[in-house]
């Protein structure tokens, strides 16, 4: 039997926007929840895929059926919101002359680790109340409600409530219409 997956209501997204307090996470956050990104997608964004003007995103590489290659991903173009551009276009400034838009703290011309912004969110879902235990799984270890492919999880949901188009989710998802 397929789960269907957990996802934020808006009272909880408000929750994790009222806790969330360092700039680059709320980014984050932004493009996971309005763009539908993984969050190995968000780490990754250089400057030069975002087209303002066109309001489009590009994800170079995204998810990738064989996570072992290199270059083996899907690329595609993602809408950005227009409520979004101005907070990354402050996040641009912020950044200054890094291509990437989560800089590598230790290593330079490196973007953040995916590891260091999910540890990040974790604490923002732990001050939102949001880090509940969903199962414990066979190996003893805590499998939790909530985690960042939430946010994308939340995104194809809100989409799908206002669409009711399961075609148009599955395309601004980058996933195959087959």
């Amino acid at each position: 039997m397929r789960k269907i997956p957990n996802y934020l209501n808006k009272h909880q997204i408000l929750k994790l926007f009222d806790v969330t307090q360092e700039p680059d996470v709320m980014i984050a956050i932004f493009l996971a929840l309005f763009c539908g990104l993984r969050i190995g997608e968000v780490v990754k964004l250089r400057k030069c895929d975002f087209d303002f003007e066109k309001r489009f995103l590009k994800i170079v590489n995204g998810k990738s059926p064989n996570k072992s290659i290199e270059g083996y991903g899907k690329d595609r173009m993602v809408a950005l919101p227009q409520h979004v551009i101005i907070p990354l276009k402050m996040w641009f400034d912020v950044i200054g002359n890094n291509e990437y838009l989560f800089p590598s703290i230790t290593f330079p011309n490196k973007h953040l680790s995916l590891a260091h912004l999910e540890k990040k969110y974790w604490v923002c879902l732990e001050k939102a109340g949001l880090r509940d235990v969903e199962r414990i799984d066979s190996a003893g270890r805590k499998i939790r409600k909530y985690n960042f492919h939430t946010l994308r999880h939340t995104y194809a949901t809100l989409l799908w409530e206002k669409t009711g188009d399961i075609y148009a989710v599955k395309n601004a998802l980058g996933h195959s219409i087959a």
